[in-house]
């Protein structure tokens, strides 16, 4: 199969069917914004809306692009109605654009997220098969065939280095893993837990802590966030669903829980401090989902709006059938914020309406995507989001965390900045 598919995408590349359309790029260029429009095409821009850059490919569409840790590639998936796989472009140079033969995109084997490993030498691919879901890492150069490190549903990870993940694979039963886990040699270092509701794991920024959510008696659940040498260990406890979200800076974990046992995680936005276990509200109310700045001093958070007398309906709704079937019928209203996280004060909120496309896919796993995906910019003065206008076209958008006047830039479903 992959050799199927890696003459398929090579045939693609050695056409010219997907080619940038400019020249060199210099290397101290300022930050850039991937693009997916409305018609499933690969594009980049410049944060001031200059210098636009188109990689057509007749008859794919792409999909959640990701843009390396320096900032000068972009890998995404790309596929049509019998085959695809993940593409790597090079944003920097003239034809540079490299397909990598992971999986095909068809009803055996089809590639659903990427992440790319913290040197920039491997991406981490979620593939769904019909035995379940796996994850596999390649080299981006295309050298040797990709590697299955685990299996299981669902599947989530955090890179901890270049060689090791942090997976949480599986559910809260038998088959639940929780554990270090090698890229090169097929070892594992389980973390011996049962395991509670939540999604991906964390680890810090200096790769000392790691945070997960772990079953407890009763209904009770407990957030751990613990150093990997086992010298620390703080425990919080929690009703629901857990999302978890580390400080880009420092040793902060960020989080919302839900209050009922069903549902996704939607709840009140807390912080805890890994090293002393104090805990510290930051913003009231349902936060669907949030993402934290690069210099980490904000966090921007998507919170349901309703009248008080239509909130707890709202929030049961959730709970019942999910945020992902509630937004596309039109019944859930989203406001945007950002929350200074040294005082916990609150600015710039607005209502807004998402793309379908964010709203269906990406926001129900927002602290997987947090992860390998950026809306913030690396200035940390605002971020990216597809916006849908009253007509119902979607606009990505610039929105200033100043509360100053939000800035299109073109038409499209999805779009991320570069570090």
């Amino acid at each position: 199969m992959v050799a199927v598919v890696a003459a398929v995408l090579g045939a693609l590349v050695g056409s010219g069917a997907i080619l940038p359309s400019r020249g060199p790029y210099d290397s101290e260029h300022a930050a850039r914004i991937v693009i997916v429009g409305t018609d499933g095409g690969l594009s980049t821009i410049a944060g001031d809306g200059t210098d636009a850059r188109t990689y057509p490919a007749p008859g794919l569409a792409f999909q959640f692009p990701a843009w390396s840790p320096d900032g000068r590639q972009v890998a995404a998936i790309g596929r049509d109605a019998t085959q695809g796989g993940v593409f790597v472009v090079d944003d920097w140079v003239a034809r540079s654009v490299v397909a990598v033969p992971i999986v095909a995109a068809g009803p055996d084997q089809s590639p659903i997220y990427l992440y790319w490993s913290p040197d920039g030498r491997r991406l981490a691919v979620l593939t769904s098969e019909p035995s379940g879901l796996a994850l596999q890492v390649v080299s981006v150069d295309g050298t040797g065939p990709s590697t299955v490190v685990r299996r299981g549903q669902p599947l989530y990870w955090d890179w901890i280095d270049g060689t090791h993940l942090l997976v949480h694979s599986g559910g809260s039963g038998l088959d639940g893993f929780l554990g270090e886990v090698s890229v090169d040699a097929p070892e594992t270092s389980p973390i011996a837990v049962a395991l509670g509701r939540f999604q991906a794991p964390g680890v810090s920024a200096d790769r000392r802590y790691r945070a997960y959510v772990e079953a407890g008696a009763a209904e009770l659940a407990s957030l751990v966030v613990e150093a990997r040498d086992g010298s620390v260990r703080q425990v919080t406890a929690v009703t629901g669903a857990g999302a978890l979200g580390w400080s880009p800076d420092r040793a902060q974990l960020a989080y919302i829980a839900s209050a009922q046992q069903i549902g996704p995680p939607v709840g009140p936005l807390h912080l805890i401090d890994a090293e002393s276990g104090a805990t510290r509200s930051l913003l009231d109310g349902p936060v669907l989902a949030y993402f934290w700045a690069p210099d980490g001093r904000t966090i921007t958070a998507l919170r349901v709006v309703r009248s008080s007398d239509d909130n707890v309906v709202a929030m049961a709704t959730l709970a019942s059938i999910g945020a992902r079937a509630i937004a596309q019928e039109g019944a859930l209203s989203l406001e945007i914020g950002f929350v200074d996280v040294a005082t916990g004060a609150s600015r710039s909120e607005r209502p807004v309406r998402l793309s379908d496309i964010v709203v269906a896919q990406f926001l129900p796993f927002f602290d997987q995507y947090a992860l390998s995906h950026r809306l913030w910019s690396p200035a940390s003065d605002a971020i990216v989001l597809p916006l849908v206008d009253d007509a119902g076209a979607a606009h990505i958008t610039i929105v200033p965390a100043d509360g100053s006047k939000p800035r299109q830039l073109a038409d499209g479903v999805a779009a991320f900045w570069s570090p």
